[in-house]
């Protein structure tokens, strides 16, 4: 649809009569304070929230009340990865890059990113290499090598998100 082919403010429906919105939400979700973000999970079943109350919490579609919370300190993005819904990534504004496990609902790793003076991380995303199969921190270094189903190994520096080397 173009943009002007939407519905104007109290229409609720499009053509051949398709609702766009449902004129009731289907589920409320509620954890007391502002959302600051929320990420779906590639399979479409879980939400992730992150808010105001300093939590990081999984809720799944079918329930109505959340799977767990996890503590943080100044959230402020979180996103599933693409092809592993029991992995996520979140982004402090105190500069702070955090993988996940929902699993055993604890961090695997953590690592500081400094992007000029504020370092504040205010979104966050996974960039795929074909489908990533493995990655690590390089011992000594602030690196982080990925293998990939393509074959090949990138030594990537997660400061810039530059690919320093293809093996």
């Amino acid at each position: 649809l173009k943009l002007d082919e939407w519905p104007k403010e109290g229409e609720g429906e499009g053509e051949e009569g398709f609702q766009y919105f449902a004129k009731q939400p289907l589920r409320v979700y509620k954890g007391g304070s502002p959302i600051i973000d929320v990420a779906w999970s590639p399979s479409q079943y879980f939400l992730l929230s992150t808010g105001a109350n300093k939590l990081i919490t999984l809720w799944h579609i079918a329930r109505a009340n959340l799977i767990f919370s996890i503590p943080h300190s100044q959230m402020a993005a979180v996103t599933f990865h693409p092809f592993d819904c029991s992995l996520f990534m979140s982004g402090t504004l105190d500069g702070k890059l955090q993988l996940w496990s929902t699993r055993n609902k604890k961090m695997l790793t953590n690592r500081e990113i400094r992007n000029g003076d504020d370092g504040m991380i205010t979104a966050v995303y996974f960039q795929p290499y074909n489908k990533i199969t493995n990655f690590v921190e390089r011992p000594g270094t602030k690196n982080v090598l990925i293998t990939s189903c393509d074959s090949r190994i990138r030594l990537i520096d997660p400061e810039t998100g530059q690919v320093i080397c293809k093996y």
